[in-house]
């Protein structure tokens, strides 16, 4: 896991995959930035990303897993990882969607974009 704060506003960005460096599983999981979505067996590991916790998600099986699945190229997955990233737009005064409520928003523009430059995401 790592951190970044903005010294300016106090915000923080934490990223619990990947590293601040673009990473061969970026890469892998993006298929090359071609994918601005996970691609959805579900696998076994996607089954239990629908109970993982430490991802913000649910205890219970009810669709987290598939709901907040890997979106945008930096593949932004997990509910608290979804909050967080709509947290820090809202810090930097961007008037976003709700990305919890409306995970989906994520991909379009211009937050997709944002999601690639924003400070402390995976790969910057």
């Amino acid at each position: 896991m790592w951190r970044w704060t903005d010294t300016a506003t106090g915000s923080a960005w934490i990223g619990r995959t990947g590293s601040p460096s673009i990473s061969p599983g970026l890469m892998a999981w993006s298929g090359y930035f071609r994918y601005d979505r996970e691609i959805w067996g579900p696998t076994p590991a996607q089954q239990r990303r629908d109970t993982r916790t430490d991802l913000g998600n649910t205890p219970e099986n009810d669709g987290d897993g598939f709901r907040y699945r890997g979106c945008t190229g930096m593949q932004l997955t997990g509910k608290d990882n979804y909050r967080q990233f709509r947290n820090w737009c809202r810090a930097a005064g961007l008037s976003c969607p709700d990305f919890v409520k409306d995970p989906d928003a994520v991909n379009t523009d211009p937050w997709e974009a944002w999601c690639l430059i924003a400070p402390g995401t995976p790969g910057i």
